[in-house]
């Protein structure tokens, strides 16, 4: 059954969603969320402090390994992280390319840890200009760190009713030259 994942978008930067060149992605912050969604799933991302304002809505289009993003999307301002190598298990040794985005080995561990890079072909992202939500959408918002998971068949239905005008990059992010992300306390 197909997933509406919400939650609020802490720090509008263009990383966490990253809006560039007609492609939506998330592939920092969120780990459970990027490990957890799958194709055909809607992620909400709900405006901080502007009850039922929102950042992005988007269809989870493609779903790969953070290292295979690297390789596909170089230039993206999102792809931080490079694949150096695999462990017993599989599972990728990613090591980052950038120093200013999450400093610390927590933070990075909490990126690589969602160990998937979502991309989304069908979007609408308003960044600061956010969007304003229909009540329904309004009344599932997530407004605490974290994201909730649920969806009803009707709610699928009325989002996908609601999302028929034009979408794509809709606005510029609230803060856009800030890349430094030292510390999100978490909620990134």
């Amino acid at each position: 059954m197909t997933a509406i994942y919400r939650f609020v978008v802490t720090h509008d930067d263009g990383m966490a969603p990253c809006s560039q060149d007609g492609v939506l992605s998330l592939v920092t912050c969120k780990p459970n969320i990027r490990l957890k969604a799958d194709v055909g799933d809607w992620l909400i991302g709900y405006r901080r402090k502007k009850l039922g304002g929102l950042t992005f809505v988007g269809q989870v289009s493609k779903k790969m390994e953070i290292g295979d993003y690297q390789e596909k999307f170089p230039d993206r301002r999102d792809a931080v992280y490079r694949r150096v190598g695999r462990r017993p298990n599989g599972r990728e040794i990613l090591e980052p390319l950038r120093d200013d985005y999450h400093e610390t080995e927590k933070l990075r561990g909490r990126d690589i840890r969602g160990r998937y890079s979502l991309i989304f072909d069908r979007y609408w992202y308003w960044g600061c200009d956010g969007g304003i939500a229909p009540e329904f959408i309004a009344d599932m918002a997530h407004y605490w760190i974290g994201h909730a998971r649920k969806a009803t068949p009707t709610q699928v239905q009325r989002l996908t009713d609601w999302l028929t005008f034009p979408g794509g990059h809709l606005g510029e992010p609230c803060t856009p030259d800030v890349i430094k992300r030292q510390n999100c306390g978490g909620g990134c």
